[in-house]
């Protein structure tokens, strides 16, 4: 029996455990994530998706304010094309005198708010105190594709007022100023164009 454990001694094995009845096998190891650790995962995406849904609806948020942006610059537009329209149709063989006289009164600024297709500047149309906020609300018509007062859907609140200094015998200056509302933030934008005497 000596020489068996000096053999297994030299020869570098280790002794075979011996098996002790009524004792149960000890556990491994087990692998897997404590709660603790899945908490902490979970923060830690519920912060990255919040920066993420945060970005998304700056996004969408800068998006339509850009859209907005342009809907009021072409309404500007379009509110100087008026005042040079109704200009053209009434300038008639005497000229400028009378067509300026027709609406400049005095030498105050005058304020209307026009549409597409408006005749003529004058009472109906005219804003007596010059205050955007006294305008009617312009409207989109889905079936013309253009913006009105009266029928249409009023998304956000655009006003448009066109405003007519006198500068000289032969010039007015013309402002249009468009006003609108997104988001709880108010938002304006005005273009301003000369008119001559001259055609």
């Amino acid at each position: 029996m000596i020489k068996a454990k000096e053999k297994q001694k030299n020869s570098g094995l280790a002794p075979t455990p011996r098996k002790v009845q009524g004792l149960a096998p000890t556990p491994r190891k087990v692998q897997g994530f404590t709660l603790l650790e899945v908490m902490v995962s979970v923060f830690i995406i519920a912060i990255a998706l919040t920066g993420i849904l945060a970005l998304v609806s700056y996004t969408i948020g800068a998006s339509q304010l850009a859209s907005l942006r342009l809907t009021a610059a072409n309404l500007a537009q379009e509110g100087i094309e008026i005042v040079k329209s109704i200009r053209e149709s009434n300038f008639d063989e005497s000229g400028w005198g009378n067509w300026y006289a027709s609406f400049l009164a005095n030498s105050g600024p005058k304020c209307y708010q026009v549409q597409y297709l408006t005749p003529n500047l004058g009472s109906g149309n005219d804003i007596p105190n010059c205050l955007i906020s006294d305008t009617d609300i312009l409207k989109y018509d889905a079936t013309s594709g253009l913006y009105k007062y009266g029928s249409g859907v009023n998304t956000y609140n655009l006003k448009r007022m066109i405003t007519l200094t006198k500068i000289s015998d032969n010039e007015i200056k013309v402002t249009a100023d468009v006003v609108w509302a997104n988001r709880g933030q108010s938002y304006s934008l005005s273009v301003e164009d000369r008119l001559w005497n001259w055609r």
